[in-house]
């Protein structure tokens, strides 16, 4: 069985509009989506949809005959999620925010 993971991003690709087509298309190749809310990441212009617009698109998905999950991580909402970390990591360890001795500075988010 083909499986799809698709990433929800809020105003990009969340629309009903969009998880007909991709039902449509799913379902003709007999595959299986598996939806992953995107992990909001600071300095980065993406949005989680909310739990409702994930629903609603599942919903569409399952109404259409696509076998369809969401996968429900923890840890997005103390920006612990896949991906989020990985971005702080790489800010804290550029070249400017490495003081002389060697350690990386890190700001608390506000």
């Amino acid at each position: 069985m083909i499986t799809f993971e698709y990433i929800l991003i809020d105003g990009v690709n969340d629309h009903p509009s969009e998880a007909r087509l991709l039902a449509d298309r799913a379902r003709n190749l007999r595959a299986k989506i598996n939806l992953i809310p995107y992990n909001s990441v600071e300095g980065l212009p993406w949005k989680r949809p909310s739990e409702s617009v994930q629903e609603e698109f599942l919903s569409i998905l399952r109404e259409r005959g696509v076998a369809a999950t969401i996968r429900r991580e923890k840890g997005h909402d103390i920006d612990a999620a896949c991906g989020q970390l990985r971005r702080r990591i790489a800010v804290a360890t550029s070249p400017d925010h490495i003081d002389q001795k060697g350690i990386a500075r890190v700001e608390a988010p506000e």
